[in-house]
């Protein structure tokens, strides 16, 4: 027994030395900074400069002495672009994280690709741990050395660019007046964003809610919050906000007497926005990253307002989102797609996508000849049946009295969809 006993403090000797160990090697663990990296640059391509500095940034961020919130097992640059002729260049990278844990998610800057790593260039890894990030440097070179000055996420490189400051220096808020058609909806008066439930007798104010609501990236703000954006009944109002820490939910349960706010995470920006109500909770759909004119979306839940978890997207990343909606905590929907859209549905929270066929207006296209309804613009169930409005896209010319026409499709099961009439838009212009 006494050797048993001597035995057992010897381990746990050993075991309290080697975590103090650990603990002061992590203690000594510098981050490595990416601005003032250098690298020989004789000969050498900003392409390969560029992937010499991301091999030994990533090399400094594995093995023993880096701590959890910022340790990686693996890296591989997929993707090296010089944007201009300045020294901007933009990588395009995956990783696995060596733990998943919100602070390295945030110290790192990366999206969770969720099981998408077809292409990830990681053979033998399990595509459910690969997240993606992206970074623009500016490169400079002086005396045969290139030299990292500056660092941003794409959608900051891209307002920074001549064309986009140009739209901010010319802007063009259009205004519009309170909707007349539904009894609980929003009004935007002389910057102001309000809320009423009873068609405009009485006023609630969203607090700060025109500047993080309907500012966008180009200095104008969206007065048109799109159907599917937001949420307004007498039990529950939300909608979806973007400042300098990135994006945050306001929300009222008590017709908004009192607001409350909810951080879902440091990233994201405005563009199109989705939220739904789910039980206690709700799911938020929001652009997280912009690439060469394309937005990337994430779908977030949180089922307490509080803490919000990441959704999976499946087989690809989700561009230009038209429309998204959620039904319960397992079964959601979203379209994407430029030109056209492509519709999906999950019913396992995220894990797989099917795709849907998008239904065709029979009549409409007998009598044009051709379909003109190609966007999904809105999803929604109301009274156990499902609805998918479908617009025609930028380009669409069948009007009525000058306003587009869109198709309106039901469901009875979600996945089945049948034409039910033309709708037109009822949000005017202020006079």
């Amino acid at each position: 027994m006494k050797r048993l006993a001597a035995g057992i403090l010897c381990l746990a000797g050993a075991v309290l030395l080697c975590g103090a160990w650990t603990q002061f090697r992590w203690n000594q663990f510098e981050i490595p900074e990416i601005i003032g990296s250098e690298i020989a640059g004789v000969g050498k391509s900003e392409d390969e400069a560029c992937r010499e500095l991301f091999s030994d940034y990533t090399d400094a961020l594995q093995g023993m002495n880096v701590p959890y919130e910022y340790r990686i097992y693996d890296a591989v640059l997929n993707q090296v672009e010089v944007l201009d002729g300045n020294g901007y260049v933009q990588l395009d990278y995956t990783m696995v994280p060596a733990a998943v844990n919100s602070e390295i998610i945030q110290n790192l800057e990366l999206v969770y690709l969720g099981g998408q790593g077809a292409d990830h260039a990681l053979s033998g890894i399990d595509s459910r741990y690969l997240y993606r990030g992206q970074m623009v440097v500016r490169l400079e070179e002086e005396n045969g050395i290139y030299k990292i000055t500056e660092k941003m996420r794409p959608v900051d490189y891209q307002i920074q660019s001549p064309e986009f400051q140009e739209e901010i220096r010319t802007p063009q808020t259009q205004h519009y007046a309170m909707r007349t058609d539904r009894e609980e909806t929003y009004y935007i008066d002389d910057g102001v964003l309000y809320v009423t439930y009873d068609g405009g007798e009485t006023f609630a104010e969203v607090p700060d809610g025109y500047e993080r609501v309907c500012r966008e990236t180009n200095g104008l703000y969206d007065e048109n919050l799109e159907d599917g954006s937001y949420l307004i009944s007498p039990e529950f109002t939300a909608f979806l906000g973007f400042d300098s820490e990135g994006t945050v939910m306001i929300y009222s349960t008590d017709q908004g007497a009192v607001w409350q706010e909810s951080r879902i995470t440091d990233l994201g920006y405005k563009a199109g926005t989705y939220l739904s109500r789910i039980g206690d909770g709700c799911v938020a759909v929001f652009a997280m990253d912009r690439s060469l004119g394309t937005d990337y979306y994430g779908i977030w839940m949180t089922d307490d307002m509080k803490t919000w978890r990441q959704i999976s997207t499946g087989e690809s990343m989700m561009p230009n989102v038209s429309a998204a909606f959620w039904v319960d905590a397992q079964t959601g929907y979203y379209a994407s797609g430029q030109e056209q859209s492509v519709f999906y549905r999950t019913v396992d929270q995220g894990q797989t996508w099917q795709e849907i066929t998008l239904p065709q207006a029979d009549a409409v296209i007998e009598k044009m000849g051709y379909n003109p309804f190609d966007q999904v613009e809105q999803f929604y169930l109301e009274n156990g049946v499902y609805y998918m409005v479908v617009g025609q896209g930028d380009d669409g010319d069948y009007t009525d009295q000058g306003n587009l026409i869109k198709a309106l499709f039901r469901s009875e099961d979600g996945e089945q969809f049948t034409f039910e009439k033309e709708i037109t838009d009822s949000l005017q212009e202020a006079g």
